[in-house]
């Protein structure tokens, strides 16, 4: 684990989970299933924007899930899961043609539906993150197998990924009966920073 933005509060955690090639293209299969069924139909112009991973087999889901509730947990101490938790990843599948030019209605929070956000990432191309608080902004290059854990009040917006190949992210949300900014109120310090929470 590593703080990657003390004021920002964004923890990384690199090799968090890399899916042998098997479980990665499974991975792939079910996040295409769900844009064709869930996001193709409703398509606009003012995309990207993430859809709940609902439809097919979801158990590697349910367990990248299952393994961000308790990494948290490991980071944050014991918490109480709110009962308008709502255990889905959220995917987002797009290359050159579908994300274009980054507009302004790319940039999104999630203080609305959560107390700790994070976003997972199964294959991106050197095609980051922006972060910002409406003052400064932190542009990130993740890595495949990368997990950010951030503050839901925390603006942000992807890169525009610039090849035809698909770019693959996960977002996973944990809304808690602890007010996020209890959650994040002290940081981390250097010490929380040697552990392992993979």
């Amino acid at each position: 684990m590593e703080v990657i933005h003390e004021e920002f509060k964004i923890i990384s955690i690199k090799d968090y989970y890399l899916p042998d090639p098997l479980e990665k293209k499974q991975l792939k299969d079910i996040i295409d299933l769900n844009f064709e069924l869930v996001h193709k139909p409703i398509a606009t112009k003012d995309g990207p924007f993430n859809f709940a991973v609902s439809e097919g087999d979801t158990s590697l889901f349910d367990n990248l899930y299952q393994r961000y509730v308790d990494t948290s947990i490991g980071i944050f101490g014991e918490f109480h899961l709110s009962d308008k938790n709502k255990r889905y990843c959220y995917a987002y599948r797009g290359n050159k043609i579908d994300m274009g030019e980054r507009r302004l209605s790319w940039w999104h929070h999630h203080v609305r539906t959560s107390s700790i956000s994070a976003v997972y990432y199964l294959d991106v191309f050197q095609d980051g993150i922006t972060f910002t608080d409406g003052h400064k902004e932190f542009d990130y290059i993740p890595e495949n197998g990368e997990i950010l854990i951030h503050p839901p009040d925390l603006i942000h917006a992807a890169h525009p990924c610039r090849l035809l190949d698909y770019r693959y992210s996960v977002n996973m949300e944990i809304r808690t009966e602890e007010p996020f900014k209890k959650l994040f109120k002290h940081g981390f310090s250097k010490r929380d920073c040697k552990r392992d929470w993979r």
